[in-house]
């Protein structure tokens, strides 16, 4: 996070042998930003330390549930929602030698066998439903053997003006960098 009161959030924990990564840009700043992060932080602990669901899409699909239920953005004629989150969800089996994804609105950039790669998440966002219609999060696994590094970004570097033109750093000059 940029600030100490951010919308931004990374969280890791492990269960079962398994270690989760997250990191998640939620809606808002300062204050706004910091209570869905505090509500995201909570929600993430729940599900994965006292639901025991450690399949990453099943993650942000329960992430997604509890994110309405909790801001009450479940109403049937509400498909404006007024809190929510892009968020990127990993989860590292190492016995199995297997990294799983899934994503909300944020990538994740892989290095496998030397090369930079990008793995989008799913259009939609944590805390969002269409016409009622609760969104669904899918999953990509990965054999770990090939991968070297793995990169969990929010916009923030990629939306910061600077330079000498000052514009935005933009997403090829990240994709760039991580090269």
């Amino acid at each position: 996070p940029k600030e100490t009161i951010s919308g931004d959030f990374y969280w890791v924990r492990e269960a079962e042998g398994l270690t989760f990564i997250a990191l998640a840009d939620c809606t808002g700043h300062g204050v706004p930003g910091a209570m869905m992060s505090m509500l995201g932080i909570s929600l993430l602990n729940d599900i994965v330390l006292n639901k025991k669901i450690y399949d990453v899409d099943k993650i942000l699909n329960q992430l997604n549930r509890e994110v309405i239920e909790s801001l009450m953005q479940s109403t049937a004629d509400n498909d404006n929602t007024e809190g929510g989150m892009d968020i990127a969800v990993c989860c590292i089996d190492k016995k199995n030698n297997l990294l799983h994804i899934s994503g909300a609105s944020q990538p994740v950039y892989i290095v496998e066998n030397g090369v930079l790669k990008c793995i989008d998440g799913d259009i939609l966002s944590i805390g969002l439903q269409i016409r009622g219609v609760m969104n669904t999060f899918s999953k990509t696994t990965l054999n770990l053997s090939t991968i070297s590094t793995i990169y969990l970004s929010s916009d923030g570097i990629k939306d910061q003006f600077g330079g000498e033109k000052n514009k935005k750093y933009s997403s090829s000059s990240f994709e760039e960098l991580l090269s």
